[in-house]
């Protein structure tokens, strides 16, 4: 393009807005060909350089008219360093994402659930005998009804829930008893 021209479209003739539809026409054959030689085997999706192009478009309408020497060369740098900025953004690592709330208290939950797990086997060891240990663990863990487990010891169904009823107030008064232990060293 020569200077004339990119004068008469930058409306420099007469100190009339610039043409920027007739300039689009006349520079955007330029810089198609700019960002399909820049994104060539990029593996971007098709229409990738119409995109490229009209960032550039929108970046050289922003510009001062005064400032444009020439159009044509403006209007191809700056699609070739927006083509390089999508081939940087499409080739960039992604962050990793912030985990969300949900996941924060997800994670929270089964690290109480693992400790509760660890202090409730250690209870089960130190406050049950060996009966009431594998009735409660049955029963209450396994989803056991009595009425299969008095089978297997021999004694009514109704003494099987007398036993886990038992079982769990013993470790209900061992918990608070340990906890109460634990607030007092807390507070010394």
């Amino acid at each position: 393009m020569d200077q004339a021209t990119s004068d008469w479209l930058l409306g420099e003739d007469r100190g009339w807005k610039p043409r920027w539809a007739k300039a689009y026409e006349i520079v955007s054959c330029a810089m198609r060909r700019k960002a399909k030689f820049r994104l060539q085997g990029s593996g971007l999706p098709s229409g990738a350089e119409d995109d490229v192009v009209q960032e550039a478009w929108i970046a050289v309408v922003a510009m001062d008219p005064q400032s444009i020497r020439n159009l044509e060369a403006v209007a191809v740098g700056i699609t070739s360093k927006k083509a390089i900025d999508a081939l940087r953004r499409a080739h960039a690592p992604t962050p990793e994402p912030a985990p969300s709330y949900e996941e924060e208290a997800y994670e929270q939950a089964l690290w109480d659930a693992k400790v509760c797990k660890i202090v409730m086997e250690d209870l089960l060891y130190t406050e049950l005998d060996e009966r009431e240990r594998r009735l409660f663990i049955a029963h209450v863990s396994k989803g056991v009804p009595c009425c299969r487990l008095n089978k297997q010891e021999g004694i009514t169904a109704q003494r099987v829930g007398q036993i886990v009823a038992g079982a769990t107030r013993k470790l209900n008064r061992a918990l608070k008893r340990r906890l109460e232990e634990e607030e007092g060293e807390g507070e010394s």
